[in-house]
């Protein structure tokens, strides 16, 4: 027992001393503000963002922690941990000091302080609107969905509440309408906040062509022009696009109008938007496209298909992706390893080569210099250089 004395007082004596050290810690902690404890964490990437023009050449220098692309002539980019913009001559126009920043939409910018309270900004830089949210969303017609105890209201470009109600959810305003849900149900309300749509539906999606689906005990309906014109009736629905929307009844997919009048039967399993007048198809769990007639543009071959976007369509053939163009012809044979959708006239393509820049033609415009690049906007993009 003896022998077992000296090793015990050791390990009190080295339990007190870590004890000690953690209450030194915790107490060190305690007396830091929230951009301190935030740079305890935080950790600065070797490899720096800058941004490359579309000619292959570096436009601004690779100075920043992170970036994202071009908006109004403004990009946010993090310098150092913090979050502020530039302009297109790499000018700071807002200053390095949020702890998140996004993009000017409806002439305010949203940020979060290192308290993590969410604010506005307008368009020179001042905090119109003090950080006071524990949630925000961008404007959108002139108001914002922000977030007050738990509950979500909506406020002006002053921050003055635009009326009393509030929501356990909601969304921006479309079309002077925005969804929201009181408590167990959704509804749509206008910039009043009066009830446009009752708040009695299972969800309700944003308007399409100012027509609004709802759903209600599983089935899919329409309101036209503020009145239920479909009634709940279709186990799947998709939005009106161009007049038509693809809806399904007793496992039979059709296309109605506005008036639910049955124009097509479509015989394929599944039946989604496609973007730019077409529509994707599924059939024994291959995929194609339809044009609004109902006729296949790209037949139902293809594991993977993206939507339209610029008039291509991204396809692949046995792991290697091309891409079509509108009238269902290939652009390239499926020879890449990875492709993205088509952005401001250009497309980012993986290949042995390297990131490849495709143009409009699915020709090369050039080999990015890192494969750490997003879209182009605005003329340039973000790109990380690798080091």
């Amino acid at each position: 027992m003896k022998n077992w004395i000296p090793i015990l007082v050791s390990m009190i004596v080295v339990l007190c001393a870590c004890k000690s050290d953690q209450t030194a810690i915790d107490e060190a902690e305690n007396q830091m503000n929230a951009e301190e404890l935030y740079y305890q964490d935080y950790e600065a990437p070797v490899d720096k963002w800058g941004f490359i023009d579309t000619n292959g050449v570096k436009a601004i220098s690779d100075r920043f922690d992170a970036a994202r692309p071009f908006h109004d002539g403004l990009a946010v980019v993090n310098h150092q941990g913090k979050w502020g913009m530039i302009n297109k001559n790499d000018e700071e126009i807002i200053g390095f000091k949020y702890r998140s920043l996004f993009p000017f939409q409806d002439g305010m910018a949203r940020f979060q302080n290192f308290e993590q309270k969410y604010g506005f900004i307008d368009e020179k830089g001042v905090e119109i609107i003090p950080a006071s949210f524990e949630a925000a969303d961008d404007f959108h017609e002139g108001l914002a969905k922000v977030s007050i105890n738990g509950l979500f209201r909506y406020i002006d470009k002053s921050g003055e509440p635009v009326f009393e109600s509030m929501f356990t959810k909601a969304g921006p305003f479309k079309d002077g309408m925005a969804k929201v849900k009181p408590f167990e149900n959704y509804g749509m309300i206008d910039k009043q906040g009066n009830e446009i749509i009752p708040t009695e539906f299972d969800e309700v999606y944003e308007p399409s062509e100012g027509i609004i689906r709802v759903r209600k005990d599983k089935l899919y309906g329409f309101y036209v022009n503020g009145q239920l014109k479909i009634p709940p009736q279709y186990e799947l629905a998709t939005d009106f696009h161009q007049g038509l929307a693809a809806v399904m009844l007793k496992n039979q997919w059709s296309f109605i109008d506005t008036n639910g009048k049955n124009l097509k039967v479509l015989d394929y399993d599944q039946v989604e938007y496609g973007n730019e007048g077409f529509w994707m198809v599924n059939k024994d769990r291959k995929f194609g496209m339809i044009n609004q007639k109902g006729n296949e543009i790209i037949p139902c071959q293809y594991k993977l298909l993206y939507k339209f976007k610029e008039g291509k369509c991204a396809y692949s053939v046995n792991g290697y992706w091309g891409f079509f163009n509108s009238d269902g012809q290939a652009l390239t044979e499926p020879i890449f390893g990875l492709v993205w959708d088509y952005n401001n006239g250009y497309a980012r393509a993986l290949a042995r080569e390297g990131l490849l820049i495709l143009d409009e033609n699915a020709n090369v415009e050039f080999i990015a210099p890192s494969s750490e690049m997003r879209d182009f906007e605005e003329g340039l993009a973000p790109i990380q250089y690798i080091n």
